[in-house]
């Protein structure tokens, strides 16, 4: 068995083992849970206090393609405003 072969039985057993603990939990535990680790798309998704944390990690998703928007937005901002310090550099 190869290193890579073991190391992947050993990250699905940890997982495994992550799933079965979490199965034993009550809710205020399972909240508390999902916050330390930030899994909260292995509990119930039923609950409110549950929606709450799915949610934020949707929104920290959001968050990051809107950063990743506004990044190109910026540098097509300045390539503008290069393209165009150049051309009045020209002119003169």
């Amino acid at each position: 068995m190869r290193k890579k072969d073991r190391i992947i039985q050993h990250i699905e057993a940890y997982q495994q083992r992550d799933k079965e603990k979490i199965r034993s939990l009550n809710k205020s535990q399972k909240i508390n849970y999902a916050k330390i680790t930030n899994k909260p798309e292995e509990l119930i998704k039923k609950d409110n206090n549950n929606k709450i944390i799915i949610l934020s990690k949707l929104n920290n998703k959001k968050i990051i393609k809107i950063l990743y928007i506004l990044n190109w937005f910026f540098y097509f901002i300045l390539l503008f405003i290069l393209i165009f310090e150049k051309n009045k550099k020209n002119q003169n």
